[in-house]
């Protein structure tokens, strides 16, 4: 008895949600959306901003050498774009003539 009620649970039971791909997901949202913020603030200081040469590719947003699994691999992508931010917020700070 206790066996069958317990497989009519678990068929009908509600699919587990996928937690990590869901938080990952929000996460590149997040960071996506202060890309753009970033992205705005520069455009709207344009005005005062001393111009830049372009920098060399960061040495922390080269890709990892050696083969990592799906979700390490994804995690080092969101690290490597909230460096890319913070170095924008940086240039912009250095650049700002106020």
């Amino acid at each position: 008895m206790y066996e069958e009620s317990r497989i009519a649970e678990t068929v009908n039971a509600p699919k587990r949600a996928p937690q990590v791909a869901e938080a990952l997901e929000v996460l590149e949202k997040t960071v996506e959306a202060h890309h753009e913020l970033c992205a705005q603030m520069e455009q709207r200081l344009a005005g005062v901003l001393r111009s830049e040469p372009e920098a060399a590719e960061n040495a922390s947003q080269k890709e990892i050498p050696r083969t990592v699994v799906g979700l390490a691999q994804r995690v080092n992508e969101i690290s490597n774009r909230l460096h890319s931010i913070g170095n924008s917020y940086t240039s912009i700070l250095r650049r700002l003539e106020l």
